[in-house]
C-alpha cells in the first residue's frame, strides 16, 4: 500500500491499523497479515520521499485490506478518530478458499463482505454496483485488470498485480 508517511500531519500505528491526519482529514489502512514498512537501500529511488512510504504485507494477493476516511468535522479529534478506528477490531473467517470479513466501521455501522454471501450493512443486504476498481483523473482501472498505471504531474507509478512489481518515474 502507498502510504506515505511524509505527505501526513500525524501517523499513529496502533492494534494493526495505520492511521494518519492531513489537515481536517484522516485515513484508516488495516491489513489482515502483518505489515511492515518496505526499506530503501542507497542509490534506490524513493520518489522524493524522506520516510517510509510503501507498506508491505507479505503472503500473496488474497489479503484482505479495510480503508476508512473520515474527517474533523464528522469524527471530532485526530485522537478520537484513532481510539475509534482501533476499537472496531475487523474480522476474517477463512474456510478453504472461502473469505469473510467483519468490519465494524465507526462511520457506516457493521459491514459484511464475503466471497459466497453478498454485502451488508447493520445486517441489511445491499447491493454491490458494477463498478471500476478504481476510478480518477490520474487512472482507471477495471475490477479484473492485473495492474494499474498512474500518471499526474509528470510522474508515473505503473503496478503488476501479478508479479507484486511496480515502477515509479
Amino acid at each position: 500500500a502507498f502510504f506515505p508517511q511524509d505527505r501526513f500531519d500525524e501517523v499513529v500505528e496502533q492494534a494493526g491499523w495505520v492511521v494518519a491526519r492531513k489537515d481536517h482529514g484522516y485515513v484508516a489502512l488495516w491489513s489482515e497479515r502483518a505489515t511492515h514498512w518496505r526499506t530503501y537501500g542507497p542509490g534506490e529511488s524513493t520518489g522524493g520521499h524522506t520516510l517510509p512510504f510503501d507498506l508491505v504485507a507479505p503472503g500473496g494477493a488474497d489479503n484482505v485490506w479495510i480503508a476508512e476516511v473520515g474527517r474533523a468535522a464528522d469524527h471530532g479529534s485526530f485522537a478520537a478518530f484513532v481510539s475509534a478506528i482501533v476499537a472496531s477490531n475487523p474480522a476474517v473467517v477463512r474456510t478453504g478458499p472461502e473469505i469473510d470479513v467483519t468490519y465494524a466501521s465507526p462511520t457506516e455501522g457493521i459491514m459484511r463482505l464475503g466471497t459466497q454471501g453478498g454485502f451488508t450493512l447493520d445486517g441489511m443486504a445491499r447491493a454491490l454496483r458494477d463498478h471500476p476498481r478504481h476510478s480518477s483523473p490520474w487512472a482507471e482501472q477495471c475490477a479484473l485488470g492485473k495492474g494499474m498505471d498512474v500518471s499526474a504531474g509528470g510522474s508515473r507509478l505503473q503496478l503488476n498485480i501479478e508479479t507484486g512489481g511496480r515502477r515509479v518515474s
